[in-house]
């Protein structure tokens, strides 16, 4: 989604905002900023040094309990109805990786599954029944193997 719309990623240790990013930050002035992760994650004055910095932009955290959670959370907030949904293991990046060029070209979501068990993440599951309450029906594409 980052990719599609332009938006740079800016990555950060869990405990400190480094020098780079707050300079970055302070010359772009971006009014909008989100926080992907939890508290664990990115600690939270990780995003109070943000807000210090930028007192007027808007700061999101985008959350769950898991991966997984998270996810979703990042698909529902920025790819409300999306055209194709791609699916990728959520332990591993080779595959998300390589699928995320096509996924950027139109500004569609890559959601994270768990290959090892049978059923799909209960916020997946609940990412989908969303989707089909609001009659959309996007394609489904799974990247990588099958894992059996």
């Amino acid at each position: 989604m980052a990719a599609n719309k332009g938006w740079p990623i800016l990555l950060s240790p869990h405990d400190a905002l480094p020098q780079e990013v707050k300079t970055f930050l302070l010359e772009r002035k971006p009014s909008n900023i989100y926080v992907t992760g939890g508290v664990g994650a990115i600690f939270e004055n990780v995003t109070s040094e943000i807000s210090n910095l930028l007192p007027l932009a808007r700061v999101e955290r985008l959350t769950g309990q898991s991966r997984f959670d998270t996810n979703v959370s990042i698909s529902e907030t920025f790819v409300p109805n999306p055209s194709t949904v791609y699916l990728a293991t959520g332990y591993g990046f080779a595959d998300a990786l390589a699928g995320s060029v096509v996924a950027a070209k139109n500004g569609d979501p890559i959601i994270l599954i768990d290959p090892f068990v049978p059923t799909l993440p209960k916020s997946v599951a609940s990412y989908f029944r969303k989707l089909y309450e609001k009659n959309s029906s996007p394609n489904i594409v799974s990247l990588g193997a099958v894992v059996s």
